[in-house]
């Protein structure tokens, strides 16, 4: 959802270019429709993982803490939104 908000918003996109998604044990568990925005999601420090830091648990669900900590990643990357 922030990807696409940020896509229509014309903010700059490129910082998740190659950022290291595969690093994540779980990598290969993201759906294929959503490895760009969680390319550009961890390249850009809004996702830094779960647990150690070493999984992403991208079929699992969010806590409050952890949606509100995306928001609040989001509004620092992107003060003007």
């Amino acid at each position: 959802m922030l990807y696409r908000y940020a896509q229509d918003r014309g903010y700059d996109l490129s910082n998740g270019t190659g950022s290291g998604l595969t690093s994540y044990t779980d990598a290969a568990d993201v759906s294929p429709w959503a490895l760009q925005a969680m390319e550009w999601a961890c390249g850009a420090g809004l996702i830094t993982g779960t647990g150690d830091g070493s999984t992403l648990s991208p079929q699992g669900e969010a806590t409050r803490a952890q949606a509100a900590a995306l928001l609040m990643r989001f509004g620092q990357a992107y003060p003007d939104w």
